[in-house]
């Protein structure tokens, strides 16, 4: 479960500063040497003494400083007591001179300063950056960010501050069939710090890490490879190999070396006298004194022993531990954009309730063009927009920042996000998209669907964000017996793996009965069954879908995330109404943060398959209490109807009266079939679409004008007439041969007692003014007004003559919607040139506009027949 980031560093400004003086007093002396072994003496120790109120500190405003990452901005991220920046480092028996930058840069200059290890280091090279700007606001910098290292040189003095990243100072390698290996005596990448003028080193945390957070799968120590060993020892290891490394490489008369001692963590209130508290929240002042209650912690015996150990005393200890130690107000906390990151603290992002917060909405849904219909509640005329004003509000006075679409943008740029699933997949899709493009909205961005996958690209920043359908993630087949669903296999794994995020979710589909039903059998463990227990089921999809992450997935360099179950409200008794139905009238959350009838069964089957996971990759996004509450955050009836798309297909459904309309594609109404050899040949004698056909209620055919298509827009090669293959053939005769044979296959195949069924009389193109009486008019863009009158000057098209006659000894069958002659009066009706693709359209009618009339004939004509 995810919990509330401490990120083990501190803000900026605070502790680092104190940091960086100390190096900067070792290194502005005369000889580091001498200074080290001053230190030592009684009189004069820089590492003991306490913190005092001062009020000429912080020594930099942080809000002006351009280097600070979000996850040390504590002003920034709302931090309210800003008393931690007051205090200053008063060592006993000395003055820590106050850090002057400009001194710095002079000594230093032309010079590189390298800080190589975790995020403390990260912590501590921000905090000099800043000082240094600080003293020096209108010099000059220029800033790299390379595979290895970031980069920031002060131009006017050469000066040259790097950070290198390596948690381990040790090197971890990809070795072919074993995985990630934690090398305790291999280090490559001196060859890269030793050209730095000043190092200094850090590492601890990422020794003691596990499960997800690990960064390698084995331990290899003295040639052989473990699966894990005692960390402590795995550290003691590890810092051996670095001393050796700085012994036998560093040339000591052009490189200073140092070593950060372990900064302070404050998990745990008994560490300094309050067993009450839990973390460091609300602590709002240093510990007094010079003396943690707790000790020191294990690492610091070990650093020193492996420096003293060292044949020449080389590396000056910046032995910070026990003044970060008293500092246990000096934490980002919940302040900083890493929140939800960490388990240590005690803060569960994902327990807590709904609150008012006038704020809200992030972001105005009528300006975002990403949103679907079936999620666009403003549009379809919801009235009540109290649930647009709710914030979730975590549990133990955690605080969930506000998104920050730029810098996500910033901080995945150049990167691949894909949301695989069903409809809730695209729900959290479209929301991102529209959140990104709220901060943005100037950006370009480039939209591509391909059938059912949508991709979203931010082309100014280079992410790239994609929908993909997939239901049940394990694969639908379709072989001779019909659709399988195979609970065994993941072939668009191919696809996904090649992604730096991914976000899963399924659950729904597999509940889904007939006709809902996405397959036809299922198989499993080789064996092929008609149906098979729905839970059980989702359990073996999501076991498939968990090796394949463990097998499949490079989580070095791909993160993966399971969107936990999204919950439905049909029924009232759920959340403590039994006569309420659905959530039609819901207008507020659920009250407190508990949902009445606990949570459905697909949580703990989520819970326990990523928890059975060998290596714990995944992170859950269990979003379904906080989901359970919002029984107000659902479409209203006019919006409550679901959209089914297949390839040749779309198909609406509204929900409360079971009625699905379906747009069946059929340009020919006959078929068009790819054969090999040969190419797609349009087959005049054949309907095979018609068994899907026969099993609606109401049929409503067209077709024509696709039968006078020329290339290259033709869609077929060949016409088959009467086993007769030809590169064509007259178009009236054509459509005529296919026109019978589709009227033979309503005779014969449609069961009238059950199935109604209309042909739509064919509707009229205006790109001719003489057809209307204007013989100068070319195209219909000018056109305001209908067409006077009841009679079309240009008279009925041979095609509208053709249908008439064919029908007409068949009226008890297939009822003509006879719409042409209206439709030709409405030379005015159509998009012309306003419409979404280029050029002008006199074929297609707006809407609204003339197709409701066809409409309102259709439900005449249909209500005579019932």
């Amino acid at each position: 479960m995810a919990k509330v980031v401490e990120r083990f560093g501190h803000c900026l400004n605070i502790t680092p500063i104190f940091v960086v003086m100390l190096v900067s007093f070792c290194l502005l002396e005369a000889n580091a040497h001498e200074v080290v072994t001053n230190i030592s003496r009684k009189s004069c120790d820089l590492f003991e003494g306490s913190w005092i109120f001062d009020n000429s500190y912080p020594l930099y405003n942080s809000t002006t400083c351009p280097f600070i990452r979000k996850e040390f901005d504590c002003i920034k991220y709302g931090k309210p007591n800003l008393d931690y920046l007051k205090y200053r480092w008063q060592p006993k028996g000395c003055v820590l001179s106050r850090f002057d930058g400009k001194k710095f840069m002079k000594r230093y200059k032309g010079k590189k300063i390298m800080y190589i290890g975790d995020s403390l280091s990260l912590n501590n090279f921000e905090s000099l950056l800043c000082l240094l700007h600080a003293a020096l606001p209108k010099s000059k910098f220029k800033q790299q960010i390379n595979k290895d290292f970031v980069s920031v040189t002060f131009k006017d003095y050469g000066v040259e501050v790097m950070l290198f990243h390596s948690n381990y100072l040790v090197d971890i390698e990809v070795v072919p069939n074993v995985g990630r290996v934690l090398k305790l005596n291999s280090i490559k990448n001196g060859e890269i710090w030793k050209q730095a003028d000043v190092l200094i080193f850090n590492t601890w945390l990422w020794y003691l890490r596990a499960d997800s957070k690990q960064q390698w799968d084995f331990v290899e120590n003295n040639g052989t490879i473990f699966k894990d060993m005692n960390r402590i020892e795995a550290f003691r290891i590890g810092l051996n190999t670095w001393a050796k490394w700085v012994e036998r490489d560093i040339d000591t008369k052009k490189t200073k070396v140092f070593y950060q001692g372990a900064s302070a963590t404050h998990y745990h209130g008994s560490e300094w006298g309050k067993p009450e508290v839990k973390n460091c929240f609300n602590e709002t002042r240093p510990v007094r004194g010079s003396t943690y209650p707790s000790g020191l912690p294990i690492p610091v015996n070990i650093v020193k022993q492996v420096l003293q150990n060292m044949s020449k005393p080389i590396v000056n200890l910046l032995d910070i531990t026990k003044l970060t130690q008293l500092r246990k107000d000096g934490h980002p906390s919940i302040y900083n954009v890493l929140i939800g990151s960490s388990e240590a603290n005690g803060c569960d992002l994902f327990e807590g309730n709904w609150i008012i917060d006038n704020s809200y909405p992030m972001y105005d849904s009528k300006a975002c063009p990403f949103i679907r219909s079936e999620f666009d509640c403003i549009k379809f005329g919801r009235t009540n927009l109290d649930y647009l004003k709710y914030r979730w509000q975590p549990s133990n006075g955690c605080v969930l920042p506000r998104f920050d679409g730029k810098g996500f943008l910033e901080k995945f740029r150049g990167k691949k996000i894909m949301y695989i699933g069903d409809s809730l997949s695209l729900n959290i899709y479209e929301s991102l998209l529209c959140l990104l493009h709220a901060a943005v909205p100037q950006a370009k961005y480039n939209q591509v669907i391909l059938r059912e996958n949508v991709t979203v690209t931010f082309l100014d920043y280079g992410v790239e964000i994609v929908l993909f359908h997939s239901n049940l993630l394990v694969d639908i087949e379709v072989e001779k017996i019909g659709r399988v669903l195979k609970l065994d296999s993941i072939k668009d794994g191919q696809i996904w793996k090649n992604f730096d995020l991914l976000i899963f979710n399924t659950w729904l589909w597999y509940t889904r009965r007939p006709p809902g039903q996405q397959w036809d059998y299922v198989e499993f463990n080789g064996k092929i069954l008609k149906d098979m227990d729905r839970v059980e089921a989702f359990r073996a999809g999501l076991k498939t879908w968990a090796n394949w992450v463990e097998t499949d997935v490079d989580t070095t360099k791909t993160k993966v995330f399971f969107q936990g179950a999204s919950p439905a409200h049909y029924h009232g008794s759920e959340w403590g109404e039994p006569t309420v139905n659905n959530c039609l009238n819901e207008t507020t959350p659920v009250k407190g943060s508990t949902y009445p009838s606990g949570l459905p069964i697909p949580v703990n089957i989520v819970k326990q398959e990523l928890q059975n996971m060998s290596k714990q990759i995944v992170n859950l996004l269990d979003i379904t209490k906080l989901s359970q509450l919002r029984k107000d955050g659902h479409p209203i009836p006019e919006m409550n109807y679901k959209i089914k798309l297949t390839n040749q297909s779309i198909t609406v459904i509204f929900e409360d009266y079971k009625v699905l309309v379906t747009l069946f594609n059929s340009l020919f109404l006959v078929d068009v079939e790819v054969e090999p050899n040969i190419g797609r040949v349009l087959k005049l004698n054949s309907i095979k679409n018609g068994e899907i056909w026969k099993q609606a209620d109401v049929l409503i055919f067209n077709t024509w004008l696709w039968w006078t298509r020329g290339k290259p827009k033709q869609p077929w090669d060949y016409i088959e007439n009467g086993g007769k293959l030809v590169k064509d053939m007259n178009r009236i005769a054509a459509f005529k041969r296919g026109l019978n044979t589709w009227v033979k296959w309503v005779e014969t195949q449609v069961d009238p007692t059950k199935t109604k069924v209309f042909y739509q009389g064919e509707a009229a193109s205006h790109h001719h003014g003489e057809d209307w009486g204007d013989p100068g008019v070319k195209g219909c863009s000018n056109e305001t007004r209908p067409v006077m009158g009841s009679i079309y000057p240009g008279g009925l098209p041979l095609a509208a003559q053709i249908v008439k006659k064919l029908l007409r000894k068949k009226e008890s069958i297939i009822f003509l919607l006879d719409i042409t002659i209206l439709s030709h009066l409405r030379k005015d009706g159509h998009p012309a040139n306003h419409n979404g693709y280029k050029g002008i359209d006199c074929t297609h009618f707006c809407l609204s506009g003339v197709p409701d009339t066809w409409n309102q004939l259709f439900y005449a004509s249909l209500l005579s027949m019932y």
